[in-house]
């Protein structure tokens, strides 16, 4: 072999190996440019919008341009990456295939396809759970790093994105989940408390705004076994009393039964007679104010709350499926729903978990079962209609249960401390492997028999 001949092999081979480095260089370039349009994608599409506007909002300069241009029209943005992912992917597949075509012509083909596939799928893993991490630091940063590509794509995206606006008029479009929004706004909430940048006691009332609507009249009521009603025919000197007793403003007035309300009492009314009137002998059925407002169980808290604010009232009778008296619902109750409790001066602040130096914890048996499954860190299956701790018991029991009673369920034991022959009022629990209830009770929850 002459010198030139083996001169020329020599650059045949360099300008192999150099092609071979080039088309290699350029199939990991273009598998990363598509991985990093899948991240954005997935990044982008993970966050509900309510999360992007706020994100805009915190933001200035050229992040919040770019999260501006997205949020005018995402469709456009997304199926610009939609085209680039492609044409990376296939511009990926030619340059393997090019990269391993010199060496084996026959394994060109399955060699290119393998060498996408695994290529592409592992840069696009990575870069997405790189931006998934902080996606709001990602999302962003990813719109304008991409930007200038995604110029490129737009002879190709602009038809597509024609086709896609003149199909979306023509097929009829969903009604909007406005449940959707407020799963968003939820999750707003929850990110908003583990960043700390919204304090525990405002993100409980938005919360709480949040699930009003789905709030019925009788989860809010006074149950009419704590209902404070007054006799028509109670003499002024005896309401005076029982006025001065409880220290509410208003009261249910009745006639023969509680369940025949006739109209409410107002402490103030009593008040301007008191000089002027024989306490003994009048009786409240003079002063009683009509017409009551009766609502019954299943009044959306929401309307109810309209009502009373257009008719002026603060207070209503809730009634059950035949016509009793359930309970009563006070404006108060209602805005306590959103804000929290109202202490006046009239209420004494008492816990509804008090720690007993036996490991056990004595629950006031009104407390709601939802509050008592969040203390004990369990849940309580959807077994019968009940709301509160002592409707729980009465419902497993079949009756109102004496004091000393005891119920065994989901590896505790509940027992009736203080009871009457129409409620329970306070219960014990123990857990029964005698260690303390707080910290939570780890048992899974088991069905009823």
């Amino acid at each position: 072999m002459s010198w030139d001949q083996l001169t020329q092999g020599f650059a045949a081979a360099m300008e192999v190996q150099t092609t071979m480095a080039a088309h290699w260089a350029g199939a990991l370039s273009s598998a990363l440019l598509g991985a990093i349009f899948a991240a954005g994608t997935a990044t982008l599409v993970g966050m509900p919008m309510t999360r992007l506007m706020v994100l805009r909002d915190g933001t200035t300069g050229a992040a919040r341009d770019a999260l501006t241009r997205y949020l005018a029209n995402p469709t456009r943005v997304r199926s610009r990456w939609l085209v680039g992912r492609i044409a990376c992917t296939a511009l990926t597949a030619v340059l393997i295939g090019k990269a391993v075509h010199s060496l084996n012509e026959a394994w060109a083909l399955p060699i290119a396809v393998l060498g996408t596939l695994a290529t592409y799928g592992l840069l696009t893993e990575i870069s997405t759970s790189v931006a998934r991490r902080c996606p709001s630091r990602a999302a962003p940063l990813l719109l304008r790093l991409l930007y200038p590509f995604e110029l490129v794509t737009i002879p190709i995206a602009w038809p597509l994105e024609l086709v896609a606006r003149l199909s979306g008029k023509l097929l009829p479009q969903p009604a909007e989940d406005a449940r959707l929004r407020e799963h968003e706004v939820g999750l707003l909430l929850a990110e908003g408390q583990l960043d700390g940048s919204l304090e525990e006691e405002r993100a409980q009332m938005l919360q709480n705004v949040l699930e009003f609507e789905d709030l019925m009249a009788v989860e809010v009521m006074i149950p009419r076994t704590s209902v404070t009603a007054i006799d028509a025919e109670t003499t002024l000197e005896e309401a005076l009393r029982i006025i001065s007793s409880n220290g509410h403003s208003r009261y249910p007035v009745f006639r023969d039964s509680v369940d025949n309300i006739v109209g409410l009492l107002y402490a103030k009314d009593l008040f301007r007679v008191i000089d002027d009137t024989d306490l003994r002998s009048a009786k409240v059925g003079g002063l009683t104010r009509s017409p009551v407002n009766f609502v019954p169980e299943t009044k959306p808290v929401s309307v109810l709350l309209r009502e009373m604010r257009a008719r002026r009232l603060h207070m209503a009778v809730v009634v059950d499926d035949y016509g009793g008296v359930a309970g009563i619902v006070t404006l108060e109750d209602i805005i306590e729903e959103i804000i929290g409790d109202i202490q006046d001066e009239h209420d004494v602040e008492e816990d509804p978990f008090v720690e007993l130096s036996d490991g056990g914890v004595l629950v006031d048996a009104a407390v709601p079962i939802d509050d008592l499954a969040d203390f004990l860190g369990t849940e309580f299956p959807d077994e019968g209609d009940f709301f509160s701790l002592g409707g729980w018991i009465i419902h497993r029991a079949g009756r109102v249960p004496e004091a000393g009673a005891e119920i065994e369920a989901w590896g505790m034991r509940f027992v009736v401390r203080e009871a009457d022959e129409r409620k329970i009022s306070k219960v014990e629990i123990h857990r029964k492997d005698g260690q303390t209830v707080p910290p939570r009770a780890e048992v899974e929850p088991v069905a009823s028999t």
